[in-house]
């Protein structure tokens, strides 16, 4: 294992011109067995330095991804899922928050350092860029539907209504239940709407989030399955209603009238 000091001693005959010592701290650079903060400074040793070879290291390694060390991160939640410890979930609903962020973050670097570099063409490569980021992103909201999917309607649309009902979240967590609620088959929608109309006590959550639907947002998709679920459970009311009516003159007795 190197230090600190060594990697000072190797910049030391690197600057008089010694070229194994860049080779030495290029080594130290990739190797994860070493300290973080001694591979850190190897790298920062090799700034400026105009060897060839010390700038192909360094673009292979950023190209192939191999500094990010993802295996460390996935073996410790394959660790966590072997205790079974529900009190896990908060570990890993953090760890999904702050990764999404660092990566951010160094996708904001990487475009940031591509146009200050420059490219042959600059504009085919965002473009391209773009193309990737889109597919990523499309393939993350597939993931997260599909596991809203795999949660019973009874239990996940009506979270999904009170977040959406709720003004004290910010409007772009809402707009997003919304989104994800429209993303569900509509006749499932339907289904549990026809469900919570022949409920008296969870009518009136229906109610505040049909109301809250067509005040504040526009998803066609979400406002044809209320009125569809409106429409079914009218019909339903009157087909039961005319049943009723018509059994009537089967009874003379007043109470069943009542």
């Amino acid at each position: 294992f190197y230090t600190i000091e060594d990697v000072e001693k190797e910049k030391v005959k690197m600057e008089q011109g010694k070229t194994k010592s860049a080779e030495t701290l290029l080594s130290i650079y990739k190797d994860l067995k070493q300290p973080y903060d001694v591979r850190l400074e190897a790298l920062r040793s090799l700034d400026n330095s105009d060897l060839p070879f010390v700038l192909k290291d360094i673009q292979q390694s950023v190209s192939s991804g191999e500094l990010i060390e993802f295996d460390m991160v996935n073996q410790s939640i394959n660790m966590l899922l072997e205790y079974n410890d529900k009190t896990s979930t908060e570990s890993l609903i953090a760890c999904l928050k702050v990764t999404e962020s660092k990566i951010m973050d160094l996708r904001e670097n990487l475009v940031n350092a591509i146009s200050v570099n420059g490219s042959e063409d600059e504009v085919i490569t965002l473009v391209e860029l773009y193309e990737v980021s889109k597919s990523n992103h499309h393939r993350m909201n597939q993931l997260l539907t599909e596991r809203l999917g795999q949660i019973g309607n009874d239990k996940v649309i009506p979270v999904l209504m009170e977040i959406t009902s709720d003004e004290t979240l910010s409007i772009n967590i809402r707009s997003q239940a919304v989104e994800i609620l429209a993303r569900k088959n509509s006749t499932e929608l339907v289904d549990y709407f026809i469900k919570v109309l022949d409920d008296p006590n969870a009518n009136n959550s229906l109610n505040r989030f049909a109301h809250m639907m067509f005040e504040e947002f526009d998803d066609p998709r979400m406002m044809m399955s209320i009125l569809e679920s409106y429409q079914v459970g009218k019909t339903e009311y009157y087909r039961l209603l005319n049943t009723l009516i018509d059994a009537m003159g089967s009874y003379e007795s007043s109470e069943v009238k009542e």
